[in-house]
């Protein structure tokens, strides 16, 4: 397989849950790179953004989330 048809890594989709954002920042910080500490932060930061507005309420009562599967099953 060519490299240019590989799916690009996101590493946000695989911080879903708040013991991978911790797993992840304790490896980060084991490196001891400020800058990779500072990307590493940035990251998880956003992936917990991005989580909190996937289960926010919307004016129906559901979660974005929820209304994103129901738009994708139509």
């Amino acid at each position: 397989m060519k490299v240019s048809k590989l799916k690009k890594f996101k590493a946000a989709e695989h911080l879903r849950t708040p013991e991978a954002r911790a797993e992840y920042l304790n490896i980060v910080h084991a490196v001891g790179d400020p800058d990779e500490v500072r990307v590493a932060l940035d990251l998880v930061a956003q992936t917990q953004r991005t989580s909190a507005i996937a289960k926010a309420p919307d004016n129906d009562g559901g979660t974005e989330g929820e209304r994103r599967s129901e738009n994708q099953s139509i």
